[in-house]
């Protein structure tokens, strides 16, 4: 069974059916997928726009999470500052019953964000690296704008995220702020 809205060049199309039986698999796929649409339901704007390419798959059986997801949004722009291309790519290691997440960006010839890490549902920890290079600061500039009124400037270096989620550890490793302005 399948479902397709499509509509000024972009298409959602859901197929498929997660169950317990291991032949089942849910399939979202989207093509020019205009994600501005999430703005409203983050509560703030957070100047997300961008058309995203992709898809997403819950594998069944249902007990065994499996998610798969390989998605590439282009034009994409994060607190109305352009981040360029971002892929995102989820994988579900059935040895270790964690997802393992990549999220990359290519931006004017440059990498400046590159993140991988390892969530264990079971656990509910994660473990993760961000390897920043002359990132925008401004990006989180809608999260922290009752503490500073004006976000600009880089950072570089490389961060690194590990624990329980309700208490994670952070840390870093040669990160700088370049002609940064808070």
């Amino acid at each position: 069974s399948s479902i397709e809205f499509i509509s000024d060049g972009q298409s959602i199309d859901v197929s498929g059916r997660a169950s317990m039986n291991r032949k089942d698999t849910l399939s979202l796929n989207l093509n020019r997928f205009d994600i501005s649409v999430l703005n409203p339901l983050l509560g703030s704007n957070f100047g997300i726009k961008g058309a995203m390419t992709g898809s997403v798959q819950l594998t069944s059986p249902m007990s065994s999470k499996g998610l798969l997801a390989d998605l590439l949004c282009d034009s994409t722009y994060l607190a109305d500052k352009p981040l360029g291309t971002v892929t995102v790519a989820s994988n579900w290691d059935e040895d270790f019953e964690r997802f393992d997440i990549n999220v990359r960006n290519e931006f004017n010839g440059s990498n400046n964000l590159d993140i991988s890490g390892k969530l264990t549902p079971k656990t509910r920890s994660l473990e993760a690296t961000a390897r920043l290079n002359r990132l925008n600061v401004g990006y989180v500039e809608p999260m922290l704008k009752d503490i500073f009124s004006e976000m600009d400037g880089y950072i570089s270096g490389t961060i690194n995220v590990d624990g329980p989620l309700k208490s994670l550890e952070i840390s870093s490793d040669g990160t700088r702020l370049d002609d940064a302005m808070l």
